[in-house]
């Protein structure tokens, strides 16, 4: 997800200032370095201001060191100013007067539901221990860590306590210099969690455990890894050692497992946009269409077209909208799977089935819905947009699908979905069902060649 680069500069120009204000370069060229990366990192995201924090607490030590009168110190204080100012002004000068959450509503949210924001908040804290159950996929290892998630968090933080006990004991003979940086790491990830809890708090519950607030709570965990070191001597060779093995091996176990597991996902959600701009002309199916061009509406329609006139669509139109035109083959050899039930909603009718490919042992990119009304031609009606799991059935079937999700389901719209990430209304709507009984069947599509496979079984509804 290319969007995502944002998070990690967001990261990188943090502790890319706190870095630059430890080497030796003279102070002025320092504060001029850790600026850049501090206004990178603003301009990225909102949670970027946080760096200049870190770049302030850097210099109150350089002038506990050097005095504050002292000139290199008084001309960095100066250029700091005058960069923090023209990011101020940069960052605000295009500042929405609206949006989906003001300021005032998160702080007030924080006040008025304590339970709820702290709960997040722990949760967040916790949030790259998320990573440690390798042998489970990223959704059954946040169900598995949702309820001791919180424990995990506030251990986190009673561990912190104890270590700033100790550090303030021992104060008299610590480095300070180099204590106070990885004191600053800690606090850039417990600013970044507060943060995080004002503003996604009553999100959907996984939300915690996305990779990107991991990545900036994990730098509350290795400020404190790295504090336990200045006090326990033993643990110095420790810590240095798990300094290579957390980003090298760890990260590299993980990063592989993830990036495999999101690919397939990806690579699923493309199979569903395709067969949607391969049905577009016959059986408009919104969510995914949304996903050629977000917010764009019916304009999704002319810009594929104009692709297909041009040769560079790659997928095979759908142009006609009765089953009996399309070119469906019987091959029980190539594919297997049934429609298994269905039901009304008050929106519509929700479907269930599975589909698998017998050779490949993966279950179908593409399943498409058909309705014939009683005495009436069938005709194609929608896409199923949802896997399910069916562990059981898969195992016996040998599929090769991660969590077994061999099943599809083609669920109900309400007719009031958005665009992802922007919440702008979609202005597409699916076909209108029907009335009177009707029989739905599904089909396997190739979306390359055009061709359908018909999966065993019908479901018969009485629509309203």
């Amino acid at each position: 997800w290319g969007v995502q680069i944002c998070y990690a500069v967001v990261v990188w120009g943090s502790i890319g200032a706190l870095t630059v204000m430890q080497t030796r370069w003279p102070l002025v060229w320092r504060t001029l370095a850790a600026c850049l990366c501090a206004a990178a990192a603003t301009l990225s995201f909102l949670n970027g201001w946080l760096s200049w924090g870190l770049i302030v607490l850097m210099l109150i030590v350089e002038a506990v060191r050097s005095g504050w009168k002292d000139r290199r110190w008084l001309s960095s204080a100066a250029i700091f100013l005058a960069m923090f100012a023209g990011t101020v002004w940069y960052f605000f000068l295009e500042w929405p007067a609206s949006k989906v959450a003001t300021e005032s509503e998160m702080v007030q949210g924080f006040a008025t539901k304590p339970l709820t924001y702290g709960l997040f908040l722990l949760r967040v804290i916790a949030a790259p221990m998320t990573e440690l159950l390798l042998t489970l996929e990223k959704e059954d290892r946040i169900q598995a860590l949702w309820s001791v998630s919180p424990w995990i968090g506030a251990g986190a933080l009673l561990l912190w306590a104890v270590v700033l006990g100790v550090l303030w004991k021992r104060r008299a003979e610590l480095d300070w210099p180099k204590v106070v940086p990885w004191l600053l790491c800690g606090l850039f990830g417990l600013g970044n969690a507060c943060a995080l809890a004002m503003a996604r708090a009553e999100h959907p519950y996984a939300i915690p455990f996305e990779c990107r607030y991991p990545a900036y709570t994990l730098w509350l965990h290795i400020g404190l890894l790295a504090l336990m070191g200045h006090f326990v001597a033993r643990w110095q060779k420790v810590v240095r050692t798990l300094w290579v093995l957390i980003p090298v091996v760890w990260g590299g176990v993980v990063g592989g497992l993830q990036g495999f597991w999101d690919a397939e996902r990806m690579h699923a959600g493309g199979q569903q946009i395709e067969a949607a701009a391969a049905l577009r002309q016959v059986a408009v199916e919104p969510v995914p269409l949304d996903g050629v061009a977000p917010t764009a509406g019916p304009r999704i329609f002319t810009m594929l077209d104009e692709l297909e006139s041009l040769g560079l669509l790659g997928i095979r139109t759908i142009k006609s909208p009765l089953v009996a035109d399309a070119k469906v083959l019987d091959d029980p050899q190539l594919w297997e799977g049934q429609i298994k039930s269905g039901s009304l909603a008050s929106t519509g009718v929700n479907l269930r089935g599975w589909a698998l490919n017998r050779k490949t042992k993966k279950t179908a990119g593409a399943v498409v819905i058909s309705v014939q009304a009683k005495d009436g031609p069938e005709q194609w009606q929608g896409l199923a947009t949802r896997r399910l799991r069916e562990a059981k059935l898969a195992e016996r079937k040998d599929a090769r699908e991660q969590q077994g999700r061999i099943g599809w389901a083609y669920e109900a719209l309400t007719g009031k979905e958005t665009c992802r990430f922007t919440a702008i209304p979609m202005n597409l709507s699916r076909k209108p069902l029907p009335k009177g009984e009707a029989t739905f069947r599904a089909y396997v599509l190739d979306v390359k060649t055009g061709t359908f496979w018909r999966l065993s079984g019908e479901v018969k509804l009485s629509l309203p």
